[in-house]
């Protein structure tokens, strides 16, 4: 399934691309960028896209923190509801959107029919690595000034470790 350039509220589409290299884990990285404070940050800023390369073995850890974020997202659409004395969808403050997807970079795709999600207007998704590279990625981050409203997109930021990953 392609990933509609992930155009969310109306926002030109902006990504931010987070490698940690695909034969080895930064779980601490993996964490800091799946979580709802780094998402918070990524919405102020405007982006729509999160993309993660979470290298050899991540997949467990990658689908840890989906998980964190979106129990958390549940956790303060209740706390809204009971606020307001309304259920989420009656008030229309869902946040969480799930969708199945084969992913591949070029068509804001990638390989391995990865889940990917949408919180908060950022639309997450990951993979462990392309046999292809990493350029298509990187193109992503790129400002497009197209024609074509969709195919638009406002230069994003790639993160990178720098150092080895300590294993505990």
């Amino acid at each position: 399934m392609s990933i509609p350039n992930s155009r969310t509220n109306d926002r030109i589409s902006k990504t931010c691309f987070v490698t940690v290299g695909a034969t080895t884990t930064f779980p601490a990285l993996i964490r800091s960028v799946i979580s709802s404070s780094f998402l918070t940050e990524l919405n102020k800023l405007r982006y729509t896209n999160l993309i993660i390369q979470y290298g050899e073995k991540g997949d467990g850890i990658f689908q840890d923190c989906i998980d964190n974020v979106m129990n958390e997202e549940k956790e303060a659409i209740k706390g809204i509801e009971k606020e307001l004395g309304l259920s989420a969808e009656s008030a229309g403050i869902s946040t969480i959107e799930i969708q199945s997807s084969s992913l591949k970079a070029d068509t804001m795709d990638h390989k391995g029919g990865q889940n990917s999600i949408i919180v908060n207007g950022i639309h997450i998704s990951g993979f462990d690595l392309d046999s292809d590279g990493l350029d298509s990625y990187f193109q992503l981050v790129k400002s497009r000034n197209a024609t074509n409203e969709k195919e638009k997109s406002d230069e994003g930021v790639i993160i990178s470790h720098a150092g080895r990953s300590i294993h505990k």
